[in-house]
């Protein structure tokens, strides 16, 4: 407005503290250069002869902004500010590459250093899961497993040995009392089959057998009906049902028998 220019040139020179700003210029309202800052670097770079009809755009790395000076409705002039980002958008680039090295260290400095400890935590594991699958596979309950270390780990080694070791003393007094029911079911002087609700014969104690005149093993393939007297058959089908209906009483029945000799008893 007042023809200052060396006040034109203080005003812009605000853009020194602005590192992407390469140039600012200044025309006046007939758009002639009016006053104009061009930094070191941009010694080479000129303002342009006019930048009437011109428009802020961003091409590249390159921002120009164009701005009108405005003053009680006039236009006294415009503003004309060039700034390149290239510097910044490889200070940036260096600064995402710096990071990943750094992420990529640290990664490879946590597995390094925290790879003992995985193994100080997944050795006991692994050897708890190893003795798991070895007793699920043999069944054999006197198997242990090895406890390494005084830890959490460690007490559920022991957790899982006792455990087991009552599953083996359960199993040993089962197979106790079933061989002592065995023992007593052969030796029983009574004759004594086993059938399912068909009447198949599931098994028959010694005695039986010697009565029978047959080994065990002959009557897998038998029903009971095959050793009951003609006659008394339907009685027996009765009987079954009898026994069916009524599982929780006693029930007694004469019956005619066959020995393999054709004997009837």
């Amino acid at each position: 407005m007042f023809h200052d220019q060396k006040l034109a040139e203080e005003n812009l020179a605000v853009i020194n503290s602005l590192p992407e700003v390469q140039a600012g210029c200044i025309y006046d309202a007939e758009g002639k250069l009016f006053a104009a800052l061009l930094k070191n670097e941009a010694t080479e770079w000129m303002c342009p002869v006019a930048v009437e009809g011109w428009t802020t755009k961003f091409t590249d790395t390159k921002l120009c902004v164009v701005q009108a000076i405005i003053d009680n409705a006039e236009k006294q002039g415009t503003v004309y500010i060039h700034a390149d980002f290239e510097a910044a958008y490889w200070r940036k680039i260096q600064f995402v590459g710096i990071l990943f090295l750094v992420l990529m260290g640290v990664s490879i400095l946590t597995f390094f250093l925290s790879a003992p400890l995985l193994k100080l935590i997944s050795a006991p594991i692994s050897k708890l899961v190893n003795a798991a699958k070895a007793i699920s596979a043999s069944h054999d309950y006197s198997l242990r497993a090895i406890k390494v270390n005084e830890d959490e780990l460690g007490v559920l080694v022991d957790a899982f040995n006792d455990l087991i070791e009552t599953v083996q003393t359960q199993n040993l007094a089962v197979l106790e009392a079933k061989n002592r029911y065995f023992l007593l079911y052969d030796d029983n002087p009574s004759m004594m089959i086993s059938i399912n609700a068909l009447g198949n014969i599931l098994s028959v104690n010694q005695t039986c057998a010697d009565q029978l005149g047959l080994d065990s093993e002959d009557f897998k393939n038998h029903t009971i009906f095959d050793f009951i007297y003609t006659s008394d058959i339907p009685t027996m089908s009765a009987f079954i049902e009898q026994c069916l209906l009524n599982p929780t009483r006693v029930h007694k029945q004469e019956f005619r028998q066959i020995s393999s000799q054709g004997q009837i008893a």
